[in-house]
């Protein structure tokens, strides 16, 4: 037995509350069933406000609801002289339920769902906010710069109950929630209720998935699984191995491949692909022993057959040459980055132009997996001019001597010719050429 009001219990089965009044010795009773859970939620109730108008302020389909904004813009206002024609509004817009600027207290009441028939529940809502919100404190209904959002629920048509008290707030919950629910709930019906208050011209809360869903029951034998968080690749070099659901007093032991830090912890961190074990054994009956296995995968396969290449080297004529990267195949997904001494032309593309000599490196990622292989190549330059260029003349122009050949000479070979001159010249391109100009 317990005299607290919120005692923590490890069996399952029925737990009687006496609750008596210290002054007069009178008492009420009533009793709540504990039972295993397998974590699954099937609604029972469920506002997603699709399907509903813009401006929609109440809804009496099969999940009925309605607002109060009877305060809604009833504090002092004249702290907000400078923020006249801000619009504000507690309505359906965009799917959703918003509140914006409301600077009084607005109430969203659900009808009273019908639970007699789903055993336990739980009551979530799902809510995020927006602008230079502040819930530092409650500073009373002519506070001008706190906001909150408070959440309660009614059960069998009683008090006011909050799914949680934040500090001293009774249903108050913290602003950056995404999603708040309540603990387990049985009883023949349910009535969810939502107070919001916010004052900034920028201030918005948006409420969605208000709704009520039967805890599905477990049993002694619960399926214990291990998963995986992902494949190892190179840029993940370890995984997560997870049992699945973790239940109060039932021991692990991980067995694998690889080196295994506490094996006997309900999670455990590998970084070797292959077949893992979990054996577990129970103590409490949620499980009676067993053993299950996980793969992990290994994804660490670099691309394949890359070959870096040039399309020749640089030269007086030629000063700009093209890097020229291939991959085996041409597989999709990969990306391609040329690096080197000089400035590079499109370097990430498979083919590269460049203007300076030296060794340059191609890599290509796969990127499902940020694995690399890298090609290099070697840029050459030949900026030699040909050596030992001699020019000379075989006679002098006179009036009986009407043409002279030009005669060149050098130590290069392969050489071509080219004669350049005032006067017209006879096989310019050879390297022996006829003029009858003097120059």
């Amino acid at each position: 037995s317990s005299s607290s009001a919120t005692p923590s219990i490890t069996a399952i089965g029925t737990y009687n509350l006496v609750v008596t009044d210290p002054i007069n010795q009178c008492t009420n009773s009533t009793s709540f069933t504990v039972s295993y859970s397998d974590g699954t939620l099937t609604p029972v109730w469920n506002e997603t406000f699709e399907d509903i108008f813009d401006g929609t302020q109440t809804d009496n389909g099969s999940t009925a609801w309605s607002v109060d904004i009877s305060k809604m813009q009833t504090v002092n206002l004249s702290a907000y002289s400078g923020e006249s024609g801000t619009p504000y509004y507690f309505e359906v817009r965009n799917n959703k339920l918003i509140a914006k600027t409301t600077r009084g207290e607005v109430i969203w009441r659900s009808q009273p769902v019908n639970i007699s028939t789903a055993g336990q529940v739980k009551v979530l809502v799902d809510m995020t906010g927006e602008g230079s919100l502040n819930d530092n404190t409650d500073c009373g209904a002519d506070c001008f710069d706190y906001d909150y959002i408070k959440l309660f629920y009614k059960l069998n048509g009683g008090p006011e109950i909050p799914f949680s008290v934040n500090g001293d707030i009774p249903g108050k919950v913290v602003l950056d929630s995404t999603e708040a629910s309540t603990g387990i709930i049985s009883g023949s019906t349910i009535q969810i209720i939502i107070k919001a208050y916010n004052t900034g011209n920028n201030e918005i809360f948006y409420f969605d998935n208000i709704r009520v869903a039967k805890v599905e029951q477990g049993s002694a034998s619960t399926a214990i699984s291990a998963v995986s968080s992902g494949a190892l690749t190179c840029l993940n070099g370890a995984v997560t191995l997870s049992a699945s659901p973790i239940l109060d007093g039932v021991t692990y032991n991980w067995t694998g491949p690889g080196a295994i830090t506490n094996p006997t912890a309900s999670s455990i961190v590998v970084s070797v692909g292959g077949t893992y074990t979990l054996n577990f054994s129970g103590t409490t009956g949620c499980s009676s022993g067993g053993f299950v296995d996980v793969v992990v995968v290994e994804n660490r396969t670099a691309p394949a057959g890359v070959i870096a290449q040039v399309s020749g080297p640089i030269t007086c004529s030629n000063n700009n040459v093209t890097l020229i990267g291939s991959i085996s195949g041409n597989p999709s997904g990969l990306t391609y980055q040329w690096s080197g001494p000089g400035v590079i032309v499109q370097p990430s593309s498979l083919n590269a132009s460049v203007s300076t000599p030296g060794t340059y490196t191609l890599t290509v990622t796969d990127a499902s997996n940020g694995c690399f292989t890298t090609a290099t190549v070697d840029v050459t330059q030949d900026l030699s001019a040909p050596e030992g260029v001699t020019a000379t003349s075989s006679a002098v122009l006179t009036c009986s001597t009407t043409s002279s050949n030009l005669v060149a000479a050098t130590t290069t070979t392969g050489v071509t010719y080219l004669w350049t001159g005032p006067g017209t010249i006879t096989n310019a391109t050879s390297a022996t050429a006829s003029v009858s100009a003097p120059g």
